[in-house]
Formats: structure tokens, C-alpha cells, sequence
């Protein structure tokens, strides 16, 4: 494993909500969420640890339609996941109303409630978690950049890797699995070859709301809004502590870093998209419109972190590259990476390992998709 981010700074996993759903639209996306769902509910099976280290809070994701067509996709998309076992609830307004009584639910047509297997837990403690699991099985960590792939007849057959104190060296490999997340058309670049991966900022703002939502017996699950604008709660019940946050708009959502960005000019980026202005103009009306309480809140903190976002079609890239014969890729998430990366890091190993997908058939996620001008559209893009 090469890392040139040894302490995490700017990786994605860190600086995400910690959300992990089952309510998507693509069968895949959804037996991904529910592999990963297992190893979080049974971490001492899989990761030599006991469940409370990764503080998984078991509260669900609440998605809202405020029109026709969209409580159609609400309840399409209800029947394939139900059909796989998924565990969620159809309320129209008044049921939405008596579930949250402190939610303004007048102008929401039909809302899906997760019940069981989804919510959020701490991303660092499952990064850590992972990183031991894998060095008591013998996987190296490297502190270092990857600069160059040494590809002869359509194999890579060599990794240079620049060391933190100037330092050059190569390591030679039968087989080479891409996970940069943001940056992985960087590495794929320097095999010549390409994917349609950007870095893509989004942040994230953490606010305390002081009136009735305070409440220690509050239930919230994590709401996504019909326009998009999210919400949960963090902390302990009764801190009055909310996390929220909302995607650019399609015309405002864009790559601004080159590939051969540093660490220190991610960092840099990251803090210029940390706009109070966004926040005061976008997101807290939606906020204050539907929960009342959220009228009188103070914004906290804030970070922006990055999506390793498909410019295809939003969905993840799982497989071989179609131009060479030992380059995996697993990136491409467009922010599903932590919630769906435990379980595809094993569709990957299968893969390398036995030829084939075993756990879950993701061949719908193969890198020739793009060549082929196959793209595979979620319609639940949060």
C-alpha cells in the first residue's frame, strides 16, 4: 500500500459525513452498502475489533419527494430494495408528520425511512481499524508518491515511488490495483492511459441549534431533502450538534486542482471552498424551512473534502482496465467510496484472486463500461 498521506490530511474517508444507506436505485449499489453494513454490525469478525470502536449509530437515512414524480421514484425504487431485503418504510405526510413532529412536512409528498442497516459511523475508526487488520496480515504501508508506471508491452511492470525525503526507488509488481479515489486518473495517466475520475470539493458544515432539537430523546435520522440540501445529527443526543451540507449546482460543480496537485495544494483548495456566504444563501433556508428549530443555529465549523467523482455517469469503476492486462481500478465512488469501499475492496481481491466476482456480481461496474458507452445512472445521488 503506498500512501503519500501518511496523516490523512485531505483523504476523503476522513473527511466525510461517515453515511452508509441502502436506499439507491442500482441493485449493486445496494448489496455493496449491505456487505459493508456486515462488516460494520460484526467489526470483531472482520477487523479484530469490538463494534463500539467504530461508534456506528444505527438511525437511518430519511429521503423526502416533494412531487409526484419524484415520490414515483421514491416507491419504484422502494420495490427493488425491499426485494433485496432492505429494510425501509413508505410514509406519506401525515406519517412523516407524527414520526418527526418537529419537521415542517406540508409541501413533502411521500418520504422513505431506512428502519434498520443504515446511518453513520467514525470514518477515522474504520480507516485505522483497516490499516492494523492489514498490517497483522502482512501488507506493507509505503510512505510515498507514486511518479511514475514503467509499462512495457502492455503490462506495468514497475512502480517508481518518490520517498518524503527526495528519494527514488521502484517496486516491481505482478498486479496493480488503483485506488487514488480523487486522484486515481492521475496514476491511470502515468500508464497511458485514462478514466473519467475529477476531484471534485464538497463541504461539509458542522452547526448547533440550541431550541427543542436539543432534545436527548431525539430521533433524526439522516434527511436528504427534496432539494438536496442534507442533514443529521452528530454527537450525543441532547448536544443540539447537526452536520449538513449540500452538492454544487451542475454549472457550479467542477474540477479546479491540476492532477499534479500536492497535498499542500489540495489543502489549500479545500479551504477556499469553506464559503459562509454558501452556506447563509443556500443551505440554511432549506434548513430553517424544514425544521423549524433551525431558524436559531450558529455554524460551528466546517472542512470541504473530495469526491473521486465519475464523470460518466457517477458510479463506481470496479475492474480491470481494458488496455492492460495487470491494472485494476477501484475508484469513481462520486461520494459512496466509504460507504461501499469495505466491500469492494473484497469484490476486487476475488477478482484478482479467483478470476471472477464470488460475493457480489459487479460486473456492471467494469472500467470497459465507458469504452463501450454503457453508463450505469443512480437516480438517489446525494
Amino acid at each position: 500500500m503506498i500512501e503519500r498521506d501518511f496523516c490523512y490530511k485531505v483523504a476523503s474517508t476522513v473527511l466525510s459525513a461517515g453515511g452508509v444507506r441502502q436506499q439507491f436505485s442500482v441493485k449493486e449499489n445496494i448489496l455493496l452498502s449491505q456487505l459493508t453494513m456486515e462488516i460494520l454490525k460484526h467489526p470483531e469478525t472482520y477487523l479484530d475489533i469490538e463494534a463500539a470502536e467504530l461508534q456506528f449509530v444505527e438511525e437511518g437515512y430519511a429521503m423526502l419527494a416533494g412531487t409526484e414524480s419524484g415520490a414515483s421514484v421514491i416507491s419504484e425504487n422502494h420495490r427493488l430494495q425491499s426485494s433485496l431485503g432492505a429494510d425501509i418504510s413508505l410514509l406519506d405526510r401525515k406519517g412523516l408528520q407524527k414520526k418527526f413532529s418537529w419537521m415542517n412536512c406540508d409541501d413533502v409528498e411521500l418520504g422513505a425511512v431506512g428502519n434498520t442497516g443504515e446511518g453513520w459511523f467514525d470514518p477515522w475508526s474504520l480507516l485505522t481499524a483497516v490499516q492494523r487488520k492489514n498490517k497483522s496480515m502482512g501488507v506493507d504501508y509505503i510512505n510515498g508518491e507514486v511518479t511514475r508506471l514503467n509499462v512495457v508491452n502492455d503490462v506495468i511492470q514497475s512502480v517508481q515511488v518518490s520517498s518524503p525525503q527526495g528519494n527514488q526507488f521502484n517496486i516491481n509488481c505482478d498486479t496493480l490495483v488503483n485506488s487514488a479515489g480523487a486522484y486515481s486518473n492521475r496514476i491511470a495517466r502515468m500508464a497511458g492511459v485514462s478514466i473519467p475520475v475529477e476531484p471534485r470539493p464538497r463541504s461539509i458544515y458542522a452547526v448547533h441549534c440550541p431550541d427543542s432539537l436539543a432534545d436527548a430523546s431525539l430521533y433524526c435520522p439522516l434527511v436528504v431533502d427534496y432539494s438536496g440540501v442534507w442533514f443529521r445529527r452528530e454527537s450525543i443526543r441532547g448536544s443540539g450538534m447537526f452536520l449538513c451540507g449540500l452538492s454544487p449546482s451542475v454549472e457550479n460543480d467542477t474540477c479546479v486542482l491540476p492532477l499534479q496537485a500536492t497535498v499542500a495544494d489540495i489543502q489549500a483548495d479545500l479551504a477556499n471552498h469553506l464559503k459562509q456566504e454558501y452556506f447563509d444563501e443556500h443551505i440554511w433556508p432549506v434548513l430553517a424551512h424544514r425544521v423549524p428549530a433551525f431558524e436559531n443555529l450558529k455554524v460551528k465549523s466546517a472542512w470541504s473534502g473530495l469526491y473521486d467523482y465519475n464523470t460518466f455517469d457517477q458510479n463506481a469503476l470496479i475492474g480491470k482496465h481494458p488496455d492492460l492486462d495487470n491494472f485494476f481500478i477501484v475508484s469513481g465512488f462520486s461520494g459512496h467510496g466509504l460507504q461501499q469501499g469495505p466491500a469492494a475492496g473484497r469484490a476486487i481481491s476475488e477478482l484478482i484472486h479467483y478470476g471472477e466476482f464470488q460475493s457480489i456480481d459487479l460486473s456492471i461496474f467494469d472500467v470497459s463500461r465507458v469504452k463501450r458507452n454503457k453508463p450505469v445512472f443512480e437516480r438517489n445521488i446525494v
